[in-house]
């Protein structure tokens, strides 16, 4: 997958790059989204726990860039999120 900025017209504002790590198909009419950089076992806890909501929302995790691998993708996806997005950029 690859990183894709983002720029709106008639603005100097300019969306911070990010890769979508994995997604499945939107499911649900609501999406909760979790920002999350750096947060170790703590977000993964937080995830697992937040798969109780899938019958009524779909869960998306964003990362600002995390380093310490607290975002592993395949066990974000077995959790049951609906996507995992990278920011790898400024912004």
């Amino acid at each position: 997958m690859s990183s894709i900025p983002i720029q709106f017209r008639g603005d100097d504002l300019v969306s911070p790059r990010y890769e979508v790590i994995w997604e499945r198909s939107r499911a649900k009419r609501w999406a909760i989204c979790v920002f999350v950089i750096n947060e170790g076992e703590k977000i993964r806890k937080q995830v697992a726990a937040m798969s109780a909501y899938a019958p009524l929302v779909d869960v998306i995790v964003a990362d600002g860039g995390s380093t310490d691998g607290s975002l592993d993708g395949a066990l974000m996806e077995s959790t049951g999120a609906k996507a995992l997005v990278v920011k790898r950029g400024p912004g």
